[in-house]
């Protein structure tokens, strides 16, 4: 793999990279709106069915929220990870 290839490839990575953290904010803004609109109407309803509904809704909300937030986790860990690597592969090349 020579110098350009490596380039290439680099840029390819972090165009994936930045796409899905893009994807993956979203997920989290999203869930938090939710989880907040399906808070405050649940704080509004009767116990029962309908009640029980939105706080399912909130909760699931809050989980997907949360793993948006792992997920972006890893994928700050494997973009530190594979610029290592790629630091290191460069130095090999020159």
């Amino acid at each position: 793999m020579n110098r350009i290839e490596i380039l290439s490839s680099t840029d390819e990575v972090d165009t994936a990279v930045q796409t899905v953290e893009n994807v993956v904010d979203a997920v989290e803004k999203v869930a938090e709106q939710v989880e907040k609109v399906a808070e405050d109407i649940a704080e509004g309803l009767p116990a029962g069915k309908l009640k029980n509904a939105v706080t399912f809704i909130e909760n699931v909300a809050d989980q997907i929220d949360d793993t948006a937030e792992v997920v972006g986790d890893a994928i700050d860990k494997v973009s530190l990870i594979y610029l290592i690597n790629l630091r290191f592969s460069i130095v090999l090349v020159r």
